[in-house]
């Protein structure tokens, strides 16, 4: 199932609307929400990666996190989970 969403000033992706193709145009426009909210996803993933690895030791401590662990994660590419 997907829906149409909305992405605010910070980036957090917000539901707003489940899709529900019941014609070709219901259709089309529930592939450019799944595209939407894909593309969405992908960089939210890149800025929180990039976020990740500027983080400093002390922060890192902090949340548990290793420096290697953390840059592990960083290196990994936006369209990977």
């Amino acid at each position: 199932m997907s829906y149409y969403l909305n992405t605010d000033a910070r980036g957090v992706i917000h539901q707003i609307g489940e899709c529900l193709p019941t014609a070709a145009e219901g259709s089309f426009r529930c592939a450019m929400a799944r595209a939407a909210r894909q593309i969405a996803i992908w960089d939210q993933r890149y800025r929180q990666r990039r976020a990740l690895r500027e983080l400093s030791p002390e922060i890192l401590q902090d949340i548990g996190v290793s420096r290697e662990d953390a840059l592990l994660e960083a290196a990994k590419p936006f369209w990977i989970a």
